[in-house]
């Protein structure tokens, strides 16, 4: 069975370029503060895995280590809630700060009940 999804997009011409842009109830739906959160945990866990001092690291890129690992743990999130927010599907009502200084559990079905609710299943 196939599923068709339509996305409305309007082709803006600036200069010699073209440009899509995304319709505006797709746009308006995405959570930029959680997605830009999602790629940050994934690169920084690869640039700490292969980095020698970790230390060094954080100080170039001035990071904080209590910031860091406050973000990493976007790695351990159900791939349920991955997927809503890249879709942008999550629910708008919860906001980056919910989910980073919030202690999670480690079972993906436990995460997914905190954080959405039963009602939202």
């Amino acid at each position: 069975m196939a599923e068709e999804l339509f996305i409305s997009i309007k082709v803006v011409k600036r200069g010699s370029a073209k440009g899509k842009v995304l319709g505006e109830t797709q746009a308006a739906n995405i959570n930029k503060p959680l997605k830009r959160a999602l790629a940050k945990a994934y690169k920084w866990d690869e640039d700490l895995m292969n980095t020698q001092d970790r230390d060094q690291y954080l100080f170039q890129n001035n990071l904080s280590r209590r910031y860091v690992q406050r973000i990493l743990k976007f790695n351990c999130i159900s791939p349920k809630i991955k997927k809503m927010i890249i879709d942008g599907t999550f629910p708008q009502d919860i906001l980056l700060q919910d989910l980073i200084y919030k202690e999670l559990p480690l079972m993906w079905k436990e995460q997914e009940m905190q954080i959405l609710g039963k009602e939202r299943n």
